[in-house]
């Protein structure tokens, strides 16, 4: 993963300071934003399946009104979860 086809000559720093970004450089950023993206697509996957499950019956249960507390702390934590992505949420 970590290797390049071609190799930046150190010159580049050194006569032109000139820096460049490797992919080792960019490694934490990048499995930073998958751990994210993943953990973001597991909220999103269990607010849909509340909502289905929420759609199913019409009444409210008190197994409802907990399916609704966790979708509503859901909603919040898919909204700080998108922010650290920079992400925009809808509603």
């Amino acid at each position: 993963i970590e290797m390049n086809e071609r190799e930046i000559s150190p010159n580049w720093v050194i006569k032109h300071n000139i820096f460049t970004k490797s992919e080792k450089d960019k490694l934490d950023h990048l499995v930073t934003t998958s751990v994210f993206s993943f953990k973001l697509s597991r909220v999103e996957s269990r607010i849909n399946d509340i909502n289905t499950s929420l759609k199913a019956d019409g009444s409210l249960s008190d197994d409802d009104r907990l399916l609704l507390m966790e979708k509503r702390d859901l909603e919040i934590v898919k909204i700080k979860i998108a922010k650290k992505l920079g992400r925009i949420v809808l509603r």
